[in-house]
């Protein structure tokens, strides 16, 4: 589904990635973590077309989109979350969700249609009608995932999806990027939230100063010795959603 092929990219003389290179499968949840300036941020941006690399390709379905604008990508099929600002802020929930819809619908009735739905699932019917710019930050980041979603992506990537989320709402979303995944979807996300993590990962690529330092299941990488240093601070059990401290364990460093 999504090839990742030798990605870098500097910023003056920064390098802040080299030589990044991983698959992220359909159906498959692919979990970046690693420290804060870690590089995590600025691949998405790479994948998504908000960047382009100084080295390195993208290949969607094995065909070859490095570089292209992050309007392209999506109308081929890759989403993600973004942080709502601006005049984005006007619109209600309803509208920002049924605005994402279009890329699939057949007129604004099945898009209206395909956004209720949505909502719904989310349990997010009741806010409808409240503008985004009054929402609480952690409907909000509900919201982004919603509509995300309802545009029937190939690849979704999730940045920090959990972060500011109550357990309860982290549960809600779990339960959420599980059902995407089960639909088929290529899922990339960030994510701090070990448990979300555990819960979720098919697939876990460590960055630590730009570099992938290790890939592979997490029950793997958590017990890496650089992993451990870079970040975690100790193994984290057995893999299992069970495992690790309650009741959303957030890695150190974030």
């Amino acid at each position: 589904m999504l090839r990742v092929e030798h990605l870098a990219k500097s910023f003056g003389g920064l390098h802040v990635l080299q030589d990044v290179d991983f698959d992220a499968a359909a159906g498959a949840v692919t979990a970046l973590i690693g420290p804060n300036g870690a590089g995590k941020s600025t691949l998405v941006n790479l994948i998504g077309g908000v960047l382009r690399p100084d080295a390195g390709r993208v290949l969607l379905d094995g065909t070859d989109v490095t570089g292209l604008p992050s309007a392209r990508m999506f109308d081929l099929g890759v989403a993600r979350t973004f942080q709502v600002s601006g005049n984005v802020a006007q619109l209600n929930v309803f509208e920002s969700v049924a605005v994402a819809a279009y890329r699939q619908a057949r007129g604004y009735r099945a898009a209206n249609a395909m956004a209720r739905r949505e909502l719904e699932r989310f349990d997010l019917w009741r806010y409808r009608d409240e503008r985004l710019g009054s929402v609480p930050s952690a409907t909000l980041r509900l919201v982004d995932f919603a509509r995300g979603m309802v545009s029937r992506p190939k690849v979704l990537l999730l940045d920090e999806l959990m972060a500011g989320l109550t357990p309860h709402e982290v549960d809600v979303v779990v339960e959420q990027v599980r059902a995407c995944r089960d639909e088929g979807v290529a899922i990339v996300m960030i994510e701090h939230v070990m448990q979300a993590v555990q819960a979720l990962a098919d697939h876990v690529v460590v960055l630590n100063q730009g570099r992938m330092i290790a890939s592979g299941p997490l029950s793997e990488v958590s017990r890496d010795p650089e992993v451990i240093s870079a970040y975690l601070g100790a193994p984290l059990g057995d893999g299992t959603p069970d495992a690790g401290p309650a009741p959303h364990p957030v890695a150190k460093g974030t």
